[in-house]
């Protein structure tokens, strides 16, 4: 209170209207995409009204029940889609598809660079990114943001030749629509303990969108933190 206090009544003004910006923005952004979104999935309602013979009253009620059911039917079939995802069948045949759609030229750079941005926005064990990597970058005392995808435990060519313990991180442009696959030695990548989400949306943002830290823990990680002894 003292500190602002000493501030001149137009620069106050000015530092909380652009606090109250800052606020309405992602809530904006949010509203707009969740509008889109139901919009998109039940535009298709109102062809079928304009040929129903039904007063205004009659029309805008029936309207409202049948997009609230597409609504419904639409979150029905992504829990379905999510639930048959779970079996080894349907897991092969995501697979099979997938091989598919990366072999058509166009197609594949999108479905790829859309599927790196999800699988990092999902972290956990089953994304494609396991552990957020500070590495200096371009040169020494710069530092890069990169996404651990493989730690190289196993014997392979590049590690036997060069002769030095790499492991693969993947360093993301800003915005993440692509990036650069780098090997480098272990004992010069620094481990964060920020999850693989909030990496990402460090990068998305350029920067803005810091974790607060210390980090708090979620009770899965407590638990597996608990197992391994850590």
């Amino acid at each position: 209170m003292e500190e602002n206090s000493k501030l001149p009544i137009l620069t106050l003004i000015q530092n909380r209207i652009i606090a109250g910006v800052l606020i309405i923005i992602p809530l904006g952004i949010t509203i707009w995409l969740a509008i889109f979104f139901f919009n998109f999935i039940t535009q298709w309602i109102d062809p079928v009204m304009e040929n129903l013979n039904m007063s205004d009253a009659e029309n805008k009620w029936f309207t409202i029940g049948m997009r609230g059911a597409s609504l419904l039917a639409t979150l029905a079939f992504l829990f379905l889609v999510g639930q048959i995802a779970k079996w080894a069948l349907a897991r092969r045949l995501m697979l099979t598809l997938e091989k598919l759609l990366l072999e058509i030229p166009v197609i594949s750079a999108v479905y790829s660079t859309a599927k790196q941005i999800v699988d990092a926005m999902k972290g956990g064990k089953g994304g494609l990114f396991k552990a957020v990597v500070l590495v200096e970058y371009p040169r020494k005392g710069l530092y890069v943001i990169t996404f651990l995808t493989n730690e190289n435990k196993m014997k392979n060519e590049i590690l036997e030749k060069t002769g030095n313990d790499l492991i693969c991180v993947f360093m993301p442009f800003a915005p993440p629509t692509a990036g650069f696959l780098i090997f480098v030695p272990r004992n010069e990548c620094t481990f964060l303990e920020m999850s693989v989400s909030d990496g990402m949306k460090l990068i998305i943002s350029g920067g803005v969108a810091s974790p607060e830290y210390p980090y708090k823990k979620t009770p899965s990680q407590i638990a597996e933190k608990q197992n391994t002894g850590n």
